[in-house]
């Protein structure tokens, strides 16, 4: 399960590429009996439409996770200082929007605003260490 964990990218990529092959290459036949089955169970959803509703919903699957992993791996989302004015932050409330987001793509994200009263930065950060482990 690890190894295929490393080549998620790399599977993905396959994937896209065998679904082009497969529209790409005239199937009439087979593609007309898929159709009549999808038709059949799905209502009138052609099978481009169908292919075409996937590759979205694997499109915004894929961004949803490499956006996850640049949070947790990038220095420049740590809780630390305001990006815009390089002043002190300080934890604020989150909206509903920002749990429902957090919880999804970006797990420890809290709230933050800067402390200087001419900068009205706010955003998302990473927690720090000690919040995530009920510390703070």
């Amino acid at each position: 399960m690890n190894n295929l964990r490393n080549f998620r990218v790399e599977l993905i990529a396959v994937l896209v590429v065998a679904i082009g092959v497969l529209l790409i290459i005239d199937w009439t036949p087979l593609m007309a009996e898929i159709d009549r089955v999808i038709v059949e169970t799905a209502g009138h959803v052609t099978l481009t439409a169908f292919v075409g509703g996937m590759l979205v919903t694997g499109g915004l699957a894929f961004v949803g996770w490499r956006v996850r992993v640049r949070f947790l791996s990038s220095r420049y989302w740590r809780a630390t200082v305001c990006p815009v004015c390089g002043g002190a932050i300080h934890r604020v409330h989150r909206s509903l929007w920002d749990k429902a987001v957090s919880r999804v793509f970006l797990p420890h994200a809290r709230r933050y605003r800067c402390e200087n009263t001419t900068c009205s930065w706010t955003g998302l950060r990473k927690a720090r260490h000690r919040e995530v482990m009920g510390g703070e």
